[in-house]
């Protein structure tokens, strides 16, 4: 029951005025805490740390390693055209992350473009194709020198035909076989000036961009990401956050 500040008397708290003296009923006295937290971890947006948390430690939590079975129905038809379900049970394995934990994933290591080469393999074979070509030379040749050392001319002709095919068809893939292999070192040239300029350009960037990263804190209750003591962004912008410093 409220005291009545000039007569002393008592009231019930209903009433707007005190039925003795009539003085109005005095206002209840408002008290604003404003709770800051100094602490190096406070959120430079509502200055409390109690919902603050690293981001790295923050994916930990949220990113959840999955592994078990799942059912999956197949239909198929044998050869009267009558169709049958089963079903099978099939293992998956994988990662599920919440949608925040993906806005809130560190940047991703820059890498060379490209492959060093391209189709090595396309190249492999026509080698092997051209050396075959020439090796049916020299063996067509060896054996034309033998059947003229033993005076049997009747197959020369013969020899002589399967020797300008090997050397047609070795001629023809030595010319591709030198093509390809131009284009391999040519494409392994840029392949090389791509990891340099990565290296000495991105990579770099990344350091910097990546060790902010690891400083970042998140803060639950205002969606807020910053470095303890300096200011923060929403999490929106958070790589051009970590990009800028």
């Amino acid at each position: 029951m409220p005291l009545c500040e000039g007569c002393g008397a008592s009231y019930e708290d209903n009433f707007q005025f005190c039925p003795h003296c009539g003085r109005a009923k005095p206002k209840p006295v408002e008290i604003k805490m404003n709770i800051q937290d100094d602490t190096g971890l406070a959120c430079p947006f509502c200055h409390r740390s109690d919902k603050v948390q690293k981001v790295s430690a923050y994916l930990g939590h949220n990113t959840v390693n999955l592994q078990g079975v799942t059912i999956e129905k197949r239909t198929y038809e044998d050869k009267d055209g009558k169709s049958y379900t089963s079903t099978e049970n099939v293992p998956f394995n994988g990662t599920q992350t919440s949608v925040l934990a993906k806005k809130l994933q560190p940047p991703v290591q820059p890498r060379a473009k490209g492959k060093p080469g391209g189709a090595w393999w396309l190249r492999n074979v026509v080698g092997f194709y051209a050396r075959m070509g020439i090796g049916g030379v020299i063996l067509a040749a060896i054996g034309m020198i033998m059947l003229i050392s033993r005076g049997e001319t009747k197959e020369l002709p013969f020899m002589a035909l399967g020797a300008l095919f090997s050397l047609f068809f070795g001629t023809v893939f030595m010319v591709w076989f030198r093509s390809l292999n131009t284009k391999y070192k040519k494409k392994c040239d840029e392949y090389n000036k791509e990891v340099i300029r990565v290296q000495s350009q991105e990579f770099p960037k990344w350091q910097t961009v990546i060790e902010n990263w690891n400083e970042l804190y998140y803060c639950d209750r205002d969606s807020y990401v910053f470095i303890p003591g300096k200011s923060g962004v929403p999490v929106d912008k958070m790589m051009d956050y970590i990009s800028s410093r």
